[in-house]
């Protein structure tokens, strides 16, 4: 079926640049040379005007969107697998069938493939990205989006990146904003779609490098729509455990110095997922994990008293021994409490 309008790649030894490749050398630049043979002009494929001036194609039967997907789904598989023979006679095959998508959405799709062979990843994305702002009705828009997700996810696996043509290092934000377009193209409903993947690869991913409040706030987005079932689980023990590791993050005899509304927040998570879920927090022992914020909530109460007692305000530290005694009685805390408010009252 691919032998269909076949050119093969040694009738072009120089095919004329556009902005989607170099000159051809064998298997790279593969797809610049791919422009300029089912165009039939250098750079006849590349839209020079806007989008929104250019005519529409006409629009695809639900079949035929099918069977455009599967070309290029072939055709990427192809390029990836680095067999661009085949993707040649693929790419021959999508011209003959569509040749009224040439010189519109095709063009930056393989202009995008074009910059993925040549390990131009990022800027491959942001064609991609325009390809998706410039035409929201194309009907490449799913195999944009899905390589998308690729690259998204590469960098947040660890791929590199170059600065200034001299460093490599990791582009985990780069790999952040790719995955949150596609969440913003797709949305979090989808139980199985790409843009909740995308979204729970976004929170792990910051919660791995430690980077809590980042984390908590994808959680929370996810939570926005997902607060039953697994995912309902997964939302809340997220939003919580990495609510409690912002007040975890400085060293335990300064954790008191600073502000404990994530530890309160951290806290009331955790309530609301034993009410929630009580058999599964009775199986991860929630319980235990409430006390021991009880605990740390108790001890900075009490750390305020402290400082009270220190400068001579009696009173006020009191207010605060008083405090810890009433609502965290069973706590280590509470029992230095009122150690310190029977000192106080014997020296009276």
């Amino acid at each position: 079926m691919y032998n269909a309008g076949f050119v093969s790649l040694r009738t072009v030894n120089n095919p004329l640049g556009c902005g989607a490749g170099l000159i051809l050398k064998q298997l790279f630049g593969f797809i610049t040379l791919a422009l300029f043979v089912i165009g039939g002009t250098s750079c006849a494929l590349l839209p020079k005007k806007k989008p929104d001036l250019m005519p529409p194609h006409r629009v695809l039967s639900e079949k035929e969107v099918e069977e455009l997907h599967a070309h290029v789904e072939a055709f990427q598989f192809h390029l990836d697998h680095k067999r661009y023979r085949d993707a040649e006679q693929v790419l021959a095959a999508i011209r003959l069938e569509f040749p009224q998508m040439l010189a519109l959405d095709l063009a930056p799709l393989l202009k995008a493939e074009d910059y993925l062979t040549r390990n131009k990843w990022l800027k491959a994305a942001k064609v991609y990205e325009g390809l998706l702002e410039d035409y929201p009705d194309s009907p490449l828009k799913d195999p944009a989006l899905k390589r998308l997700y690729k690259i998204g996810s590469a960098f947040l696996d660890g791929r590199k990146k170059s600065v200034l043509r001299l460093f490599r290092v990791r582009g985990y934000a780069e790999g952040t904003e790719i995955l949150d377009v596609v969440t913003d193209e797709l949305g979090l409903e989808d139980p199985n779609g790409m843009g909740l993947r995308a979204a729970l690869a976004v929170a792990q991913s910051h919660e791995k490098r430690e980077q809590h409040e980042d984390a908590y706030l994808k959680w929370l987005e996810i939570s926005t729509v997902w607060q039953s079932g697994n995912l309902g689980q997964q939302t809340l023990l997220g939003m919580a455990r990495n609510k409690w590791a912002v007040y975890n993050t400085p060293s335990p005899k300064r954790r008191a110095l600073f502000d404990g509304t994530s530890l309160k927040a951290a806290r009331s998570y955790y309530d609301r997922f034993s009410t929630t879920f009580p058999e599964k927090a009775e199986e991860l022992r929630i319980a235990e994990v409430i006390a021991e914020i009880d605990e740390q909530i108790a001890h900075k109460e009490l750390a305020i008293g402290r400082y009270y007692r220190r400068t001579g305000k009696k009173q006020a530290a009191n207010i605060y021994y008083d405090m810890v005694i009433a609502n965290w009685p069973d706590t280590e805390a509470a029992q230095e409490a009122r150690t310190r408010v029977a000192t106080v009252d014997s020296h009276e």
